[in-house]
């Protein structure tokens, strides 16, 4: 499962960004935009459950389920909810006051909704994710 902890500690946060830098090999986020579709649906749950995560200020929360969901999606594959999750990532970054981070993963996720450009709900909603939350100063 993924046992995602309810308020993750300083230990956590650190195991789950090595977790997921090691997953990421030195690459940065563009790279899993050319990764191959695949259904997941757990990565719904956690695109409905960060999107309100993000509005109740649960930043590790959000941060140690997207870098898993970003694990399982360089394992398994992309899945349409993922652009989502990438900008609510990008907002909790900005909140850290991480600009150009944040401002890359929203980038990436606009380009990513791209390709999932026949779920026109969840595309726009990618879009306004990344577009009022990270781009718009």
């Amino acid at each position: 499962g993924y046992g995602i902890p309810s308020s993750p500690n300083k230990v956590d946060m650190m195991k789950e960004e090595m977790l997921l830098n090691v997953s990421l090999r030195s690459r940065d986020f563009s790279f899993l935009i050319n990764l191959p579709i695949k259904d997941q649906p757990i990565l719904e749950l956690i695109d409905h459950w960060s999107g309100l995560a993000v509005c109740c200020s649960r930043e590790k929360e959000v941060q140690v389920a997207t870098w898993r969901a970003i694990r399982h999606s360089i394992d398994h594959g992309i899945d349409r909810h993922l652009p989502s999750l990438l900008a609510s990532l990008g907002v909790v970054y900005k909140k850290q006051g991480k600009l150009k981070k944040s401002y890359a993963l929203g980038k990436v996720a606009v380009l990513m909704a791209e390709r999932f450009c026949d779920h026109k709900e969840l595309n726009a909603n990618a879009r306004f994710r990344a577009y009022a939350g990270l781009m718009g100063q």
